[in-house]
């Protein structure tokens, strides 16, 4: 049930499906028989798809409700070289990746940024990065890998996340991002794995803001402005602008243990 589930979520047909996994020996007619499918989703066919759709094989085979794959890190505190790196390798790749910041909807940041670290106004803050993969036509799909939530009332987290909106701005022809805003439910649904990240994303847009208004890469700072000073130190530091300067003049090998 999974298994299908997870194509037609990210609006695959069965003619996708097939296209998509005929490596693993799955056709038309074997679709059509339960018994054949079940045959047919080998270690290695689950495997495949959960890698395509960065979800759990645990999940996939029904033994977790959690379909989150906490192998693929995009933890972002403290890790932005890392996913950098990762942005850039993607888009040699040809994944086309976009970064979703999110925020619960109507969110107060001035209040959050008040409150400081004492938990009474936190606002998750968190992102997502959707990659566009081909089909056998040439169309594409979206995917989406998880990161980490956060809360915008301790500082460290809300500089660090501004880092990477540094970097998204700075890297406009290698990566695109955008502001999106959930509901709280939403929001809780997705980053804790109770459901596919694309049964909500699909609809992000609805609801938008402007994270380039928290930095002074191409303009004014309009909003937390008395931080700027300190993030725009921390992303001269970071190396950041160091990496995208290089695979935008030669050609790019990732490294992750910088």
């Amino acid at each position: 049930e999974r298994f299908f589930y997870v194509f037609q979520s990210h609006g695959l047909t069965l003619l996708d499906v097939v296209d998509l996994m005929k490596g693993y020996g799955f056709s038309l007619s074997s679709l059509e028989n339960n018994n054949q499918v079940l045959n047919l989703l080998t270690r290695d066919a689950i495997r495949y798809v959960a890698n395509m759709f960065f979800c759990s094989q645990k999940w996939l085979m029904g033994a977790s409700d959690d379909q989150r794959d906490f192998t693929y890190d995009v933890n972002w505190y403290k890790k932005t070289y890392e996913i950098a790196t990762k942005l850039i390798s993607y888009h040699r790749d040809g994944f086309d990746p976009e970064v979703f910041f999110i925020r619960r909807e109507n969110a107060d940041f001035v209040n959050a940024k008040e409150s400081k670290d004492d938990g009474s106004n936190n606002e998750p803050i968190g992102i997502f990065i959707r990659l566009s993969r081909a089909k056998a036509d040439g169309t594409r799909f979206y995917v989406y890998q998880t990161g980490e939530l956060q809360r915008w009332n301790y500082r460290r987290y809300r500089e660090q996340l501004k880092l990477l909106i540094c970097f998204c701005e700075q890297a406009n022809s290698v990566v695109t991002y955008s502001g999106h805003e959930l509901s709280k439910k939403d929001i809780d649904a997705v980053f804790y794995g109770r459901c596919l990240p694309n049964d909500v994303l699909r609809q992000a847009g609805q609801k938008t803001w402007f994270p380039r208004r928290y930095v002074g890469i191409s303009g004014d700072v309009l909003e937390e402005a008395d931080e700027w000073a300190d993030v725009a130190a921390a992303y001269t530091a970071s190396g950041l602008q160091k990496i995208l300067e290089e695979y935008r003049n030669k050609p790019f090998q990732p490294n992750f243990a910088q």
